[in-house]
């Protein structure tokens, strides 16, 4: 059983071609060489994350420089009834077979990275908003 030690949750670093090599070898071990649906091109990436501007919104496990998990928090505004909204849309969960299901996930969410997980709240000056 590995253990999860040594194992930090930090902000990215921003190494997409790192981060492209470990999702591919987590797909293939998980499901098989066909069936990897690669979201984690560092041009898609780019096109995603360039305009987050808290980065603390994509978040990474790493056991010392290796990355071993991803997770990427993507802000969005969304409307409800007549209000608008912040929100982010969590995605492009990945995380290395010997550390999945072990709770790196909820380790990362709920270690204070982000304040995307904040409840919804009503932005200011949108239309709509009462």
């Amino acid at each position: 059983m590995t253990e999860l030690s040594g194992i930090s949750i930090e902000t990215f670093r921003e190494d997409f071609e790192a981060l492209e090599r470990m999702a591919l070898l987590s797909w293939r071990e998980e499901y098989g060489k066909a069936s990897f649906p690669n979201f984690y091109r560092p041009a898609f990436l780019h096109y995603l994350t360039d305009r987050i501007e808290d980065k603390a919104h994509l978040f990474a496990a790493y056991k010392g420089e290796e990355i071993v998990g991803f997770m990427a928090n993507l802000p969005q505004k969304m409307k409800y009834g007549q209000k608008i909204y912040s929100a982010v849309y969590t995605c492009l969960l990945v995380i290395r077979k010997e550390y999945r299901r072990k709770g790196l996930a909820e380790r990362g969410r709920t270690n204070g990275l982000c304040s995307c997980f904040s409840p919804l709240r009503p932005e200011k000056g949108m239309r709509g908003r009462d």
